[in-house]
């Protein structure tokens, strides 16, 4: 009788089970970074599912040549060509991870510790220009290769209050894409958008 007096007590005890809030995200990102052009990235995609995670973030990263600076590319040996994204995004998939793309820019020229959230483009519209053509190419290259959100800008401090940022937002929308801004830091209240 005693270990019947035992579990009851434990039963009773027993605190009552939180019920289930929204999904949790156990997120991972994964930087494109390999310098071998074609990497693949399955081996990676593998461990970050066989930890548990639910979703991958791919950071892509493209290049300018300074703070000043209007047009921005993709650099071999540095960023990952269009097959490879693709590949890893539906590789990720695969395994049943969700997948979101964050392009990011970096700089070849930091002197003077220049980085991606002091850019000051010697002519904004046409930096504006330029990453657009970039985002939505990139952005619509994910949702084709079954991307769930996409990350239209990293860490762009000096450039996350300017006007051009609503119009870029609305043109993604049509995609599908859950849509986010990644902010540095010591600047995350100071997107207005």
């Amino acid at each position: 009788l005693w270990w019947l007096a035992c579990a009851l007590t434990l039963l009773a005890c027993k605190p009552t089970p939180t019920p289930p809030r929204d999904p949790v995200w156990r997120g991972v990102a994964l930087g494109l970074f390999a310098s071998v052009p074609g990497y693949d990235y399955a081996a990676l995609v593998d461990e970050i599912a066989a930890r548990g995670a639910s979703d991958v973030l791919l950071v892509v990263p493209w290049y300018q040549a300074d703070a000043a600076a209007t047009v921005m590319d993709p650099r071999p040996g540095f960023s990952p060509a269009d097959p490879t994204i693709t590949r890893t995004i539906r590789q990720a998939r695969a395994k049943g991870l969700r997948v979101g793309l964050m392009p990011i820019v970096r700089l070849v020229d930091r002197a003077g510790g220049a980085w991606r959230g002091k850019l000051a483009p010697a002519d904004i519209k046409k930096w504006f220009h330029n990453y657009e053509q970039r985002v939505a190419a990139l952005a619509q290259g994910a949702k084709a290769a079954g991307a769930h959100w996409f990350v239209v800008g990293s860490e762009l401090n000096s450039l996350q209050r300017d006007p051009a940022w609503p119009g870029l937002f609305a043109r993604l929308r049509p995609l599908g894409l859950k849509l986010a801004w990644s902010a540095n830091w010591d600047a995350f209240e100071a997107f207005p958008h």
